[in-house]
């Protein structure tokens, strides 16, 4: 009975240190920067989506092929997510998924304006975070991190937390940027 239980110690243990370990290197333990900062503008191809947060790869996936097949090589994306998933119902979440439109691309948006959505995100204060992009687990830990993060220090500030998030997803630096205005 001894060995059984010193054997399942040990395994709950090497469990233990492998899932500390994995959420190590995605990053999640790593010490949270936010930062003020003014960023844009950014032109953006955008679908939208009402439903649960973590049902939007599946349009964004769509959009890009789509984007692909009319010109466009689109590589960083970008997620606009209009409410707070503590206070509206999962199947009522707004958000606007898509591509941001690099400056070498903005000639094919005039040619493209009856296939996609468009818009501008003008330039603004932010406060900024980053997360790092190990693999598709990234873009659900990062939210679970980052925005309790935002929210305290809007708390500190006496700042009231706005229900709108922004989230680049910087592709070719491996990091998202969390954007929330305040």
């Amino acid at each position: 009975m001894k060995k059984a239980l010193l054997i399942i110690g040990i395994v709950i243990l090497v469990l233990a240190i492998g899932i500390i370990s994995f959420l190590a290197y995605m990053g999640y333990f790593a010490q949270l920067t936010i930062e003020e900062k003014e960023l844009g503008p950014f032109t953006i191809a955008y679908t939208e989506h009402i439903g649960p947060y973590t049902g939007v790869g599946e349009p964004m996936m769509r959009l890009d092929e789509e984007m692909r097949a009319a010109g466009f090589n689109p590589t960083d994306g970008i997620g606009i997510y209009y409410d707070d998933p503590a206070k509206v119902p999962a199947d009522e979440l707004r958000s606007e998924v898509g591509a941001v439109i690099p400056d070498d691309e903005m000639d094919l948006i005039e040619e493209n304006r009856d296939k996609f959505d468009f818009k501008t995100i003008e330039r603004m204060n932010y406060l900024v975070a980053e997360f790092p992009i190990k693999n598709n687990l990234s873009y659900m830990l990062g939210p679970m991190k980052v925005y309790p993060a935002f929210a305290k220090y809007l708390e500190e500030k006496g700042i009231p937390v706005p229900d709108k998030g922004i989230e680049y997803y910087d592709v070719g630096n491996n990091k998202i940027l969390y954007m929330m205005e305040y």
